[in-house]
Formats: C-alpha cells, structure tokens, sequence
C-alpha cells in the first residue's frame, strides 16, 4: 500500500495490483481535477450542439499534435533553470516540482502534476481554443481532447514510478524509457505517454550508447534545499 515517510508518499509493494494503483491515484487532487474539467467540457460540448465531421478533425489534429508538446513542454518548461532578469530569479514552479520530482522519482506527491499546473494548463488551452476555434462547439471539443490527453498523461506517469510492472508491450515501452530518462540520462526520453517526438527529434538513442549522467537527479541545479517538502504547495493531495 501507500507507504509514508514524513509527508512522502509511495506505492513499492512487491505484490502491487494494479487496483491498488488506481485506487491510489484517485486520492489525488490533480487527477480529480482533470476529471472535473473533462466532465465539465464534455457537458459543455453536448449543449453546443451536435456533433460533427469538424470535431474528428479537431480531435485528430489535437492528438497527432500531442507527442510534440509533451516533449516541448518536457524540455523547455519542465527543465528549465533558474535565471536571473534584472537581479530578480526566475524559477518555474512546474520546474520547481519538476526538479524534486527527479531527487526523489518515487515520491508520488511530485509525480502527478502540480495543482497550479492543472488550473494555469486549463485557462491557456480554453484560452486558445476560445480565440483560434470558429464556434463554441468547436472550441469545447478542444477542450474534452485536452482534458483526455491530460488524465492520460497523467495515468501513465503514475502508473510508472509505483512497483506495478506493466504487461501490455506498449505500455512496458513507455516504463522503460521514461525509467531511462530518470535513472540514466536526462537528456533523452522526454516521452511520457508517446514516444513518437523522441523518434523524430532523435532523442531516443540506444541506451547503451549513452553515458550515464550524473546530473540525472538534480538537472544541474545543485544549489538547491534538499528539504523537498518544504517546496511550494499545490502538489500532491
């Protein structure tokens, strides 16, 4: 079951089934949040109208689209360093909880997407939609694919930093690669639930080819509080 050290939180049982995933996932905030929103929009959608060849389209392209931005969002949001603008530091908090997510792989409090990530993803996305997308139904569409892909997402992620070892070969793919990006090199396999953008931007290589970091638990930000749970709220529960 869960097991508890301070406030960490993690799911290493030997015997893990895969219930007991699903059943742990469900206790967190950010999931049930996403579940809200995909609720919501689909409500949303179904009062707009009906149904049509434009929202396939919308569907498809949102989807094909999708492995391009986890991996662009991986790279250049989630990983990036703290800068300094005019004397001020300008730290991300989703790579905040990003960077302890990396130190401690197996605490879940900072595997499933930081509360503030969920709201701020949201208003960006109904945002767009609202402003790029000809009609409320097509705009909502957008959003009911978002919200799926999100608690895809985060399912995934989840599932593969607890002991469950999946059986499917799709998902034992995306176990082992994105173990490689914490356990070996940094660098490569920004997949989460495709792979596909790995392939094309050629950041995943053989594994025995590339070195192990040893940056691979701090993104080369070592000045950091080793005190994980005193980061900002909005993880976790």
């Amino acid at each position: 079951m869960t097991a508890t050290h301070g406030k960490r939180k993690t799911l290493r049982d030997n015997d893990l089934s895969l219930a007991d995933v699903i059943r742990n996932f469900c206790t967190f905030t950010p999931p049930r949040l996403i579940c809200l929103a995909l609720v919501g929009s689909v409500t949303m959608r179904l009062r707009a109208g009906p149904l049509s060849w434009s929202d396939l389209a919308i569907f498809g392209v949102l989807v094909v689209a999708q492995p391009l931005t986890e991996w662009l969002i991986h790279v250049f949001i989630l990983h990036a360093k703290p800068k300094k603008i005019l004397g001020r530091t300008l730290d991300y908090h989703s790579a905040q909880m990003h960077r302890a997510h990396h130190r401690d792989p197996w605490d879940l409090r900072y595997t499933v997407m930081p509360v503030k990530s969920v709201f701020s993803g949201f208003s960006v996305v109904i945002g767009g939609a609202w402003l790029l997308l000809p009609t409320p139904a097509a705009m909502w569409t957008a959003v009911v694919t978002a919200a799926s892909l999100a608690l895809v997402y985060e399912w995934i992620h989840f599932l593969i930093h607890t002991s469950y070892r999946p059986r499917s070969h799709w998902m034992r793919t995306l176990w082992k690669m994105h173990r490689l990006h914490h356990f070996k090199n940094e660098h490569y396999w920004f997949g989460v639930s495709r792979v596909g953008a790995d392939t094309w931007l050629r950041t995943s290589p053989d594994p025995q080819e590339v070195p192990r970091s040893p940056t691979a638990r701090t993104l080369g930000v070592e000045d950091e509080d080793e005190e994980l749970a005193d980061l900002p709220s909005g993880v976790g529960r």
